[in-house]
């Protein structure tokens, strides 16, 4: 008898772990979005940099049909990606299960890596909440001039911030052998809440498989380039051509024998903006008399935009324009405004200057 209970055990096993093998063959995302989107197509794109051979990023799409949509597939190595229908969206690890989003609240859940991403985001979530709290108090705060509100500020941000570092970090230890420790690593990285150095060693902490992930050879490949880029190094050389046709050399400015002042910007950017009365300061005390070099770097920017917002803030100091990608990846730049001091030998004496620091 006791036999016989054993071998009915057995086979109970054996067909809950040929469902689970058969459920696990592949994915199943699904989503419901209001019916008066029948028709519509919903969009599934690779944020982790898979392509195919043309170099285009991994693309998926579905199509509403009674307010649901489907993709389905096959994933052994879980991927973060973004499903979007307009401006909904929702953010999603890729992985053989079932998995189900949310567009209108950006979640994803079912899968065992979304469900710890949830958990995480939860703690993330409530940390900024609790900070934005402390934010409107100094805000609203009457008694304090624009120069001490913008000093709380700072000041509390300072103290709040190894608290979010830690969070993340945390997290990514938590995580290392999975995709969502090769998503925070690049969160952590672009929110500048890990040196350079560091990073690297968390790349060789990641599982081979996501070490050689795209985006995170990406964030590798910025972070080698910013330590190569750190001050007491010599400056990195790029050349980009203006609509005109004209090379232009960041070495035409930089090396020459006078302290470079280069400004990354964009006129799109408010905070680049905002530096202009200070670079048009020192222009003004140290440019004009070519006691030093200052210098304009378009980023990211189309260049009839960049002329416009020339005129519209006095900028007569020179340009480089049509930078697109190459001056930000020659110098790891994710961010802009961003002002680096070159010594008159090129070598690099400050990165990331601001307001008072640029006339320090």
């Amino acid at each position: 008898m006791k036999k016989r209970m054993f071998w009915c055990a057995m086979a109970t096993i054996a067909l809950t772990t040929s469902c689970t093998t058969t459920t696990k063959k592949g994915y199943s995302l699904t989503g419901q979005v209001d019916s008066t989107f029948n028709g519509s197509t919903v969009y599934l794109k690779d944020y982790n940099g898979y392509a195919d051979k043309d170099g285009n990023y991994r693309f998926d799409s579905a199509t509403v049909v009674n307010g649901t949509f489907t993709f389905e597939g096959r994933q052994d190595t879980a991927s973060f990606c973004r499903v979007y229908m307009n401006r909904a969206y929702a953010d999603v690890f890729l992985e053989n299960g079932d998995i189900v989003v949310d567009l209108v609240n950006h979640k994803a859940a079912g899968s065992q890596l979304n469900e710890v991403n949830n958990a995480l985001r939860n703690d993330i979530d409530e940390f900024m909440r609790a900070l934005e709290i402390e934010q409107n108090f100094i805000k609203n705060n009457p008694d304090y001039t624009t120069e001490e509100r913008n000093e709380k500020f700072k000041e509390l941000w300072e103290n709040r911030r190894p608290r979010y570092a830690e969070l993340y970090l945390n997290g990514f230890n938590a995580n290392k052998e999975n995709a969502v420790g090769a998503q925070l690593l690049d969160e952590m990285f672009a929110r500048s809440l890990t040196e350079p150095d560091s990073v690297l060693n968390y790349v060789e902490m990641l599982m081979p498989v996501y070490q050689h992930m795209p985006s995170v050879q990406k964030v590798k490949g910025r972070a080698e380039t910013l330590l190569n880029t750190k001050p007491g190094k010599l400056f990195t050389d790029f050349m980009v051509v203006d609509e005109q046709g004209k090379e232009q050399r960041l070495s035409d400015f930089v090396g020459k024998g006078k302290y470079a002042l280069v400004d990354f910007w964009a006129s799109w950017c408010g905070p680049c903006r905002r530096e202009m009365p200070t670079i048009a300061e020192l222009y003004k005390e140290y440019g004009k008399n070519g006691k030093m070099e200052i210098l304009g770097v378009a980023t990211w920017d189309k260049e009839e935009d960049t002329r416009k917002a020339m005129e519209e803030l006095n900028v007569v100091w020179p340009q480089i324009m049509n930078s697109g990608d190459v001056a930000s990846e020659a110098y790891g730049i994710n961010g802009i405004p961003h002002v680096i001091l070159f010594a008159p030998d090129g070598t690099i004496v400050a990165r990331d200057l601001r307001g008072e620091e640029m006339k320090e």
